[in-house]
């Protein structure tokens, strides 16, 4: 685990929920929107699997 991982984690998921709500504003599918709301459920499963360790440990 990298401090430069979790960084390009959290840019990632910013960038997602900007173009997310972009995409709601210009009417996207629902199934657009759920696209982009699972990527993010993703990365921030991941991003917990990383910060939680970071924390705990030291």
């Amino acid at each position: 685990m990298s401090a430069r991982e979790i960084d390009d984690l959290l840019l990632h998921i910013r960038g997602l929920v900007l173009v997310r709500e972009i995409l709601r504003q210009r009417g996207a599918t629902p199934a657009e929107l759920e696209a982009h709301t699972a990527e993010l459920e993703r990365l921030k499963d991941r991003l917990a699997e990383l910060a939680v360790p970071a924390t705990v440990g030291g």
